[in-house]
């Protein structure tokens, strides 16, 4: 439940406003009938489904005492990394919470791949956010998200974040005999 609802506020303040169109009628609909987020039977999938994570796959929460306030969910591929989500509170902003859930999901990641992440093009936080964490815009098309009952639409760019240059110190090449 906490999961779904630091979603659910955080599409709240981030999404519905007149540069996105979407509104927050929108975004209810989405998390409660769309997405049926908080019945019974969604939140039993999603706790199964964390429990039963995939080896490439981890799910990182952030708490103040018992509240959840932020979560990251990383995914690893042979060709790259993916942040699949990065959500925090944003009476959680600028307190490094998202920050260290980026160095959490970093514990998954090969760091010779490239990571992506995709982020509503409206989402001029999130975008900055990546940019300061090394991640860069793409010009690969997206195809138009979801359409909400007001006729929005969401729509996401892609960005990613080059490989990690590894120092010779930190793994040198073996003497040849």
């Amino acid at each position: 439940r906490g999961l779904r609802e630091v979603q659910r506020d955080t599409w709240l303040d981030t999404y519905a406003n007149e540069n996105t169109g979407i509104t927050s009628d929108d975004i209810r609909w989405y998390f409660d009938s769309f997405k049926k987020a908080f019945s019974e039977s969604s939140l039993k999938r999603t706790a199964t489904e964390l429990q039963e994570q995939k080896p490439n796959e981890a799910a990182f929460i952030a708490k103040d005492d018992e509240n959840v306030v932020g979560y990251v969910w990383a995914m690893t591929y042979p060709t790259h990394n993916e942040l699949g989500a990065l959500y925090v509170l944003p009476s959680y902003h600028g307190r490094h919470v998202g920050f260290n859930l980026w160095n959490q999901a970093r514990s998954l990641f090969d760091p010779t791949l490239p990571t992506i992440v995709t982020v509503n093009r409206d989402n001029a936080t999130a975008i900055a956010f990546y940019g300061r964490l090394g991640f860069k815009p793409t010009d690969e098309e997206m195809p138009a998200g979801r359409v909400f009952p007001s006729g929005a639409t969401f729509q996401e760019i892609k960005m990613i974040r080059p490989p990690e240059e590894i120092r010779e110190e930190e793994h040198p090449t073996p003497p040849t005999l």
